[in-house]
């Protein structure tokens, strides 16, 4: 996991990623695919605003085990 401040405004990595990639809006920010020494890896990321500095990476790490399990973490069942 890599966790960054990014001085740009909300959505500039967003727009970054899905113009570098010709992503067209779709899978933005999840697997995002991508060549090194031509081995294909992919890469998610997550953009949000921390106001007071402190990371919670218990509630990011639930989060994404949820999404990846395909359940609605505000309510907790099954989509």
């Amino acid at each position: 996991m890599l966790i960054f401040e990014d001085p740009k405004e909300a959505y500039e990595f967003y727009k970054h990623i899905n113009i570098k990639f010709e992503l067209q809006e779709e899978k933005v920010h999840d697997d995002v695919p991508f060549k090194l020494e031509e081995q294909q890896y992919f890469f998610s990321f997550y953009e949000f605003d921390i106001p007071n500095k402190s990371i919670n990476l218990v509630s990011i790490a639930a989060d994404a085990l949820l999404e990846r399990a395909n359940v609605d973490s505000s309510i907790g069942i099954s989509k």
